[in-house]
C-alpha cells in the first residue's frame, strides 16, 4: 500500500510503501532512501525504537515522526 509525503517547499511527494503481507526483507533500507534527506529519519528506522510490525499496523507513525523532527528543528 503506498503512502507519500512532502513537506513545506518541496515540488514533488516522495512515496513510500508499506507491505501488507509476504516477506519485508529490505524493507528498513528503502525506507531509508525515501527519508534519506531527513537525517534524523534514518537514525530513526536504524533505531529500536521504530518497530516494522508496528509500521505495518499504522504506516502513519512514520509521518508523525517526521512532524515532529521539523518542528522541533524550527
Amino acid at each position: 500500500m503506498p503512502f507519500s509525503y512532502s513537506v513545506d517547499g518541496d515540488n514533488i511527494a516522495v512515496t513510500y510503501h508499506v507491505p501488507m503481507g509476504g516477506t519485508v526483507v529490505g524493507k528498513q533500507a528503502d525506507l531509508k532512501r525515501m527519508f534519506e534527506r531527513f537525517p534524523q529519519m534514518v537514525e530513526y528506522i536504524d533505531s529500536k525504537e521504530f518497530d516494522l510490525k508496528a509500521f505495518k499496523k499504522n504506516p502513519f507513525i512514520l509521518l508523525e515522526k517526521l512532524d515532529q523532527i521539523l518542528t522541533s528543528g524550527k
